[in-house]
């Protein structure tokens, strides 16, 4: 019985990111290429979205890491509130996340998503007597994935997150279909 219980911790352990309980980079790795596969099958599309915590330092060098981990906390559970049970939600490390959207018919439908979890974080993040106002970049990349690998997909997202903060941060920004992945 007591190996079994290692077993099951060190599976979890190996999978989720242990503050958030959110899937981790091996799990999302594994969750992003069976969606890819999968939806290449059935002729739909894929969206990564590549998240964080807009000046998420300022938050930490100003009340100390405790409240920085309460803010991710409750950033991660306005991320699943947005998002159907399909979709996965895993956290990269520090305040990056990424969400894999699964069986989409268009780009406008990630972007309604980003603009979900835009307004859902515009509440106030009450961390003990603190009400901290936080918001978030997200960059998009939205494919049917005939060619697009996982790494294609992550790459974008991350330059579409890139282009988001350059924007002005607390936006999205989306790049949509193959062309992306050839650099264009």
């Amino acid at each position: 019985m007591l190996a079994t219980i290692s077993e099951t911790k060190l599976a979890q352990l190996a999978h989720f990111d242990t503050l958030t309980g959110l899937p981790n980079r091996m799990h999302l790795n594994q969750k992003l290429r069976a969606a890819l596969a999968n939806n290449q099958r059935a002729r739909t599309a894929v969206a990564v979205m590549y998240l964080d915590i807009d000046k998420f330092k300022l938050v930490n060098d100003t009340y100390g890491h405790a409240v920085g981990d309460a803010v991710l906390i409750e950033f991660s559970r306005r991320l699943e509130r947005c998002v159907r049970a399909t979709d996965t939600v895993a956290r990269l490390a520090g305040d990056e996340f990424i969400i894999v959207l699964e069986s989409l018919t268009s780009a406008a439908q990630p972007a309604l998503v980003a603009r979900k979890i835009i307004a859902a974080m515009a509440a106030p993040c009450a961390v003990d007597d603190l009400a901290l106002q936080i918001s978030t970049s997200i960059g998009i990349a939205y494919g049917h994935t005939s060619n697009l690998t996982p790494d294609d997909m992550m790459t974008i997202a991350d330059k579409s997150l890139y282009a988001a903060k350059s924007a002005g941060r607390n936006t999205f920004k989306i790049v949509v279909d193959r062309d992306a992945a050839e650099g264009s």
